[in-house]
Protein backbone atom coordinates (compact mmCIF):
# COMPACT_ATOMS: atom_id res chain seq x y z
CA UNK A 1 0.00 0.00 0.00
CA UNK A 2 2.74 2.17 0.97
CA UNK A 3 4.62 1.61 -2.92
CA UNK A 4 0.77 2.31 -3.95
CA UNK A 5 0.99 5.60 -1.97
CA UNK A 6 4.42 6.25 -3.35
CA UNK A 7 3.45 5.79 -7.22
CA UNK A 8 0.64 7.92 -6.74
CA UNK A 9 2.11 11.22 -5.30
CA UNK A 10 4.62 10.94 -7.88
CA UNK A 11 2.74 10.40 -10.51
CA UNK A 12 0.32 13.67 -9.02
CA UNK A 13 4.09 15.29 -8.88
CA UNK A 14 4.63 14.87 -12.42
CA UNK A 15 1.40 15.49 -13.44
CA UNK A 16 1.31 19.11 -11.87
CA UNK A 17 4.43 19.66 -12.78
CA UNK A 18 3.68 18.77 -16.70
CA UNK A 19 0.48 20.79 -16.41
CA UNK A 20 2.82 24.40 -14.68
CA UNK A 21 5.02 24.01 -17.87
CA UNK A 22 2.31 23.76 -20.37
CA UNK A 23 0.20 26.93 -18.33
CA UNK A 24 3.59 28.88 -18.16
CA UNK A 25 4.14 28.27 -21.90
CA UNK A 26 0.80 29.37 -22.70
CA UNK A 27 1.86 32.62 -20.49
CA UNK A 28 4.88 33.30 -21.94
CA UNK A 29 2.70 32.79 -25.79
CA UNK A 30 0.41 35.28 -24.97
CA UNK A 31 3.01 37.39 -23.81
CA UNK A 32 5.11 37.54 -26.81
CA UNK A 33 1.72 38.22 -28.76
CA UNK A 34 0.79 41.26 -26.49
CA UNK A 35 4.41 43.04 -27.33
CA UNK A 36 3.88 42.26 -30.87
CA UNK A 37 2.92 45.64 -32.91
CA UNK A 38 -0.22 44.83 -34.60
CA UNK A 39 0.32 45.70 -38.93
CA UNK A 40 2.89 48.43 -37.70
CA UNK A 41 0.97 51.93 -38.37
CA UNK A 42 3.92 54.06 -37.56
CA UNK A 43 8.14 53.78 -37.09
CA UNK A 44 10.27 56.57 -35.58
CA UNK A 45 13.83 56.31 -36.12
CA UNK A 46 16.63 58.77 -35.83
CA UNK A 47 13.64 61.92 -34.61
CA UNK A 48 12.17 60.72 -38.27
CA UNK A 49 8.08 59.80 -37.60
CA UNK A 50 6.93 57.85 -40.77
CA UNK A 51 3.06 56.50 -40.38
CA UNK A 52 1.33 55.19 -42.93
CA UNK A 53 -1.60 56.77 -44.61
CA UNK A 54 -4.71 54.80 -42.90
CA UNK A 55 -2.91 55.88 -39.46
CA UNK A 56 -2.64 59.38 -40.47
CA UNK A 57 -6.29 59.69 -41.22
CA UNK A 58 -7.18 57.61 -38.46
CA UNK A 59 -5.37 59.86 -36.14
CA UNK A 60 -7.01 63.28 -37.96
CA UNK A 61 -3.51 64.75 -38.75
CA UNK A 62 -4.13 68.00 -41.07
CA UNK A 63 -1.20 69.58 -42.76
CA UNK A 64 -0.79 72.85 -43.45
CA UNK A 65 1.44 75.42 -45.55
CA UNK A 66 1.53 78.28 -43.07
CA UNK A 67 2.74 81.94 -44.65
CA UNK A 68 3.94 85.50 -43.25
CA UNK A 69 2.27 84.35 -40.34
CA UNK A 70 2.58 83.90 -36.73
CA UNK A 71 2.90 79.90 -35.79
CA UNK A 72 -0.43 78.96 -34.70
CA UNK A 73 -0.99 77.86 -31.20
CA UNK A 74 -2.79 74.56 -32.49
CA UNK A 75 0.38 73.87 -34.23
CA UNK A 76 2.93 73.53 -31.69
CA UNK A 77 3.93 71.36 -29.15
CA UNK A 78 6.04 72.25 -25.63
CA UNK A 79 8.70 69.46 -23.95
CA UNK A 80 11.07 69.86 -21.36
CA UNK A 81 10.32 73.81 -21.67
CA UNK A 82 10.88 74.15 -25.23
CA UNK A 83 8.45 74.66 -28.53
CA UNK A 84 8.13 72.43 -31.40
CA UNK A 85 6.34 71.63 -34.47
CA UNK A 86 5.88 69.08 -36.91
CA UNK A 87 7.06 69.44 -40.65
CA UNK A 88 6.43 67.68 -43.04
CA UNK A 89 9.10 66.03 -45.13
CA UNK A 90 6.76 63.86 -47.40
CA UNK A 91 3.28 63.03 -47.46
CA UNK A 92 4.20 60.28 -44.91
CA UNK A 93 7.36 61.54 -42.67
CA UNK A 94 7.36 64.49 -39.98
CA UNK A 95 10.18 65.85 -38.23
CA UNK A 96 10.42 67.76 -34.81
CA UNK A 97 11.85 71.30 -34.93
CA UNK A 98 12.34 74.19 -32.03
CA UNK A 99 10.65 76.80 -33.05
CA UNK A 100 10.23 80.62 -31.23
CA UNK A 101 6.49 80.38 -30.78
CA UNK A 102 6.12 83.89 -31.33
CA UNK A 103 8.60 84.09 -34.92
CA UNK A 104 7.85 82.87 -38.56
CA UNK A 105 6.35 79.69 -38.70
CA UNK A 106 9.13 77.30 -41.17
CA UNK A 107 9.22 77.38 -44.84
CA UNK A 108 8.01 73.98 -44.77
CA UNK A 109 3.85 72.85 -43.94
CA UNK A 110 3.13 71.82 -40.33
CA UNK A 111 1.01 69.91 -38.57
CA UNK A 112 -1.71 71.86 -37.15
CA UNK A 113 -3.40 69.12 -35.76
CA UNK A 114 -2.58 65.76 -34.19
CA UNK A 115 0.70 67.30 -33.23
CA UNK A 116 0.62 66.18 -29.61
CA UNK A 117 -0.30 62.68 -31.19
CA UNK A 118 2.93 62.60 -33.18
CA UNK A 119 5.32 63.91 -30.17
CA UNK A 120 3.79 60.33 -27.97
CA UNK A 121 4.49 58.33 -30.70
CA UNK A 122 8.10 59.31 -30.97
CA UNK A 123 8.53 59.30 -26.97
CA UNK A 124 7.09 56.66 -26.42
CA UNK A 125 9.43 54.79 -29.23
CA UNK A 126 12.11 56.05 -27.18
CA UNK A 127 10.69 54.50 -23.90
CA UNK A 128 10.50 51.19 -26.05
CA UNK A 129 14.18 51.00 -27.09
CA UNK A 130 15.71 52.12 -23.26
CA UNK A 131 13.56 48.92 -21.91
CA UNK A 132 14.98 47.14 -24.59
CA UNK A 133 11.26 46.52 -25.97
Amino acid sequence: MKKLFTFLAICGLGALLAWGVVAGREEIKKDAEREQPVNAPSRVKDGVITLNEQTRKAAGIEVTKIEGEKIPASAIVWWDGKAFVYVQKSPDIFIRLAVDPQGSPPPQPIVTVGVQLLLSEELRSGIDVEEGG
